[in-house]
């Protein structure tokens, strides 16, 4: 077989792989059903199986610590944190996040904006979202707890 012959049978083989991927990607996308339970797919969702952790980061597991603690102080502390959610550190998870819900005409200060102001310097990235007329969620990240 001379150098022609075997360039026209690679391109002719490598035009049928790309045609052959070309109606793959037409085809239906693939129902994750046929291989999930529907309690596999609720633990997936749930819990980032994707993730394992081996290594955690102490001074970011200490930094959670220490926002945690803070928000536990303003919600038995001050009248405008309704509420707060404190998620554990876990090696399933890369991040930890901790909630505060502030009243939405809230004014801090004194103790209260202190605390406030350290949560928000040692968290990695504070989100605001308003989640009701009336109150106002503060997500405060902690980024790479788990490598």
């Amino acid at each position: 077989m001379d150098l022609a012959a075997r360039i026209a049978q690679a391109k002719e083989k490598a035009e049928a792989e790309y045609q052959e991927k070309v109606k793959q990607s037409r085809d239906a996308d693939v129902d994750v059903r046929e291989f999930f339970s529907d309690e596999e797919l609720d633990r997936i969702l749930t819990v980032n199986e994707f993730f394992n952790g081996r290594v955690a980061d102490l001074n970011k597991v200490q930094r959670h610590e220490k926002v945690s603690m803070a928000a536990r102080w303003m919600k038995a502390n001050s009248m405008e944190v309704v509420d707060i959610d404190i998620e554990p550190v876990s090696s399933s998870h890369p991040n930890a996040i901790i909630t505060m819900e502030i009243r939405r005409l809230a004014s801090l200060c004194g103790q209260e904006l202190k605390v406030f102001a350290a949560m928000c310097a040692m968290a990695d990235s504070v989100f605001m979202s308003g989640i009701k007329d009336s109150v106002i969620r503060f997500t405060f990240g902690i980024e790479g707890v788990w490598r």
